[in-house]
């Protein structure tokens, strides 16, 4: 289900794009907010997302932007296949959850996600951008350099462009922080990366809730388009680290190398283990 302002316009384009990157919806309807609330029985849908705020309402749903950030799309796509986990097409007996082929799916999991952990630290780095950067294509364009040393103009060229776009299209500052995200997934990119920068100055770039915040530390996350689904698990909850408290989102603004290093090192290693 999907709940814009009216029920239409954005909507139209929101389930364009949830079509194009969860081909498993296969039946997509749009409400208006009055419906959703007053008409429509929430259980009756695998997933519910709306661009506006619902408040207190007594069943999950995501808060998205019209596009749909890959961010979002990734959130989405892990609850789809842990509602599939919960709630089975057919009961699984306890005394089969360990038979060979269950173990063998757990542990190809596993191998998924301790290799994405591992891409993942093989390639994270706390930077300092030493220069002046005025805007957001500076921004892109420092970072790039920095990622894609000694690659091909094309690639640089690439994700110069894909991280000015992300920005103007669907936002990347964080509401209420001096953070930026951005999260890229597309098949130019060959593994998982995901490095910090921290900026000389503070830049005024465009936040999810389409407000214009001041930013000075910004973290890029890209990945490949087709991704395993131990990956993506990894991937999303990586995505939401930054909003995950207070204490999160100050050891990200503190800038301090080591503390964001042992801070993400940390992290990583829960993630495995839970």
């Amino acid at each position: 289900m999907v709940v814009c302002s009216s029920g239409i316009g954005t909507s139209k384009m929101l389930m364009t794009r949830l079509q194009q990157a969860l081909p498993q919806l296969k039946k997509l309807k749009s409400t208006s907010l009055f419906e959703m609330l007053h008409h429509e029985v929430a259980s009756s849908y695998d997933v519910i997302v709306s661009t506006i705020d619902l408040g207190k309402v007594d069943f999950d749903y995501f808060l998205v932007s019209p596009i749909l950030s890959e961010a979002e799309i990734i959130q989405i796509d892990v609850y789809l296949q842990k509602k599939q986990g919960v709630l089975p097409k057919y009961p699984i007996k306890e005394a089969e959850k360990f038979n060979l082929q269950g173990s063998i799916h757990h542990f190809e999991k596993l191998e998924e996600q301790v290799g994405t952990v591992l891409a993942l630290l093989k390639t994270f780095q706390v930077f300092p951008i030493q220069q002046v950067v005025k805007n957001i294509e500076e921004v892109s364009e420092v970072i790039t350099k920095v990622i894609y040393q000694n690659q091909p103009k094309s690639r640089m060229d690439y994700l110069i462009n894909a991280l000015t776009v992300e920005e103007q299209q669907g936002g990347v500052g964080i509401p209420g922080t001096t953070l930026a995200l951005f999260f890229i997934r597309n098949e130019m990119i060959s593994r998982p990366l995901f490095q910090i920068f921290t900026l000389r100055n503070h830049v005024r770039l465009q936040a999810t809730d389409k407000t214009e915040i001041e930013i000075s530390t910004v973290l890029v996350l890209l990945a490949p388009e087709k991704l395993a689904t131990g990956s993506i698990d990894i991937l999303s909850r990586l995505s939401t680290l930054m909003i995950e408290s207070d204490e999160v989102i100050q050891s990200f603004e503190s800038g301090d190398r080591n503390k964001i290093t042992s801070l993400v090192i940390q992290k990583l290693h829960q993630f495995i283990d839970s």
